[in-house]
């Protein structure tokens, strides 16, 4: 591991955390596994707490037997993006928070890592199946889609 100065791995964090931005991290979830998982930044404004996200899936089998639930998905074909090797399904309906210095501290340890960036065209996308979700809570849909583009 190389051992970058915070101020420029500071730098860095800024520059690249924005909407659409995808992530590499370990996630723990509830019953205590942890895995790697990649994370799709949504807030509109990065500077804001905390960060939203939704996680990503290429765990096809649940999503293959309740197409109902389709509709609220983007599934992304194996190698249509580098950094997705397999198919890869993003769940629109469940926006995960975490602290942008929670963030910031695991991507100075070398523990959170970019990836890259999603297409322009899945961003708006993703925008607007969040519009339209009943899923989401308002406040989110403000902070992901700006108080104006939630009318």
């Amino acid at each position: 591991m190389v051992n970058i100065p915070y101020k420029l791995c500071d730098g860095i964090f800024e520059r690249e955390l924005k909407q659409g931005s995808v992530l590499r991290t370990k996630i723990q979830f509830a019953d205590g596994t942890e895995r790697n998982k990649f994370l799709i930044i949504l807030n509109q404004d990065p500077a804001t707490d905390p960060t939203l996200f939704f996680l990503t899936t290429s765990r096809l089998d649940f999503y293959q037997k309740h197409p109902n639930f389709n509709k609220d998905i983007i599934c992304i074909k194996a190698g249509q993006l580098s950094f997705f090797p397999k198919e890869t399904i993003i769940d629109c309906r469940n926006v995960n928070k975490k602290y942008r210095v929670d963030l910031k501290e695991n991507f100075r340890k070398g523990v959170l890592v970019f990836a890259g960036s999603l297409p322009e065209e899945t961003v708006e996308e993703m925008k607007r199946i969040i519009a339209q979700s009943f899923f989401i809570a308002k406040r989110d849909k403000d902070m992901i889609l700006g108080v104006e583009g939630n009318d």
